[in-house]
């Protein structure tokens, strides 16, 4: 995209920054443009978010952290000596297991995300496009996805562009 961006508008015209991280859900998306936001300084972002929303991380870091950490905590309990020294390091897994599981997103939680991207991008006066994701599903058997429902709704209820993916999937098949 640079390099086209280049060839069209000559160079240094704009700069092209990639700040998908593969697996982020809209939660991360948010923190991560909260904290890079002075450094970036934004002109125009794209939003493209939705299918990782969807998977239960909190449950799945609830189970390790009831498993793993109470059996160990439980045999460590016979070692008085160390017991102190692990309790520590454990209360400290524990506050960053509890940061990532609030990154779990289900649909509600989803809307507040995006809702909560758009508001920052309006207040630092970012031009936003929100993308739909193309599922199999919705491309091929018109079974509207959960996710790009959201997405579209957020899109036109706070006036952003979309680009809808899946439109264009289902139009070129």
């Amino acid at each position: 995209m640079q390099k086209e961006f280049d060839r069209q508008y000559g160079s240094g015209s704009y700069e092209i920054i990639n700040a998908g991280v593969p697996g982020y859900t809209a939660y991360q998306g948010l923190e991560l443009l909260r904290e890079k936001y002075e450094t970036w300084d934004p002109d125009i972002i794209t939003l493209y978010f939705g299918e990782n929303d969807n998977y239960d991380v909190k449950r799945f870091y609830q189970e390790l952290e009831h498993n793993m950490l109470k059996r160990v905590d439980e045999s460590l309990r016979r070692n008085l000596r160390i017991y102190s020294f692990f309790k520590k390091i454990k209360q400290s897994v524990e506050m960053k297991v509890n940061s990532v599981s609030n990154r779990v997103v289900h649909e509600e939680i989803f809307i507040d995300n995006l809702n909560a991207l758009v508001r920052f991008a309006h207040e630092k006066k970012i031009d936003i496009l929100m993308v739909t994701y193309p599922t199999y599903n919705e491309v091929y058997r018109a079974k509207e996805h959960a996710y790009n429902k959201v997405i579209r709704e957020v899109a036109t209820k706070n006036d952003v562009f979309l680009i809808d993916l899946v439109a264009a999937f289902r139009k070129e098949k």
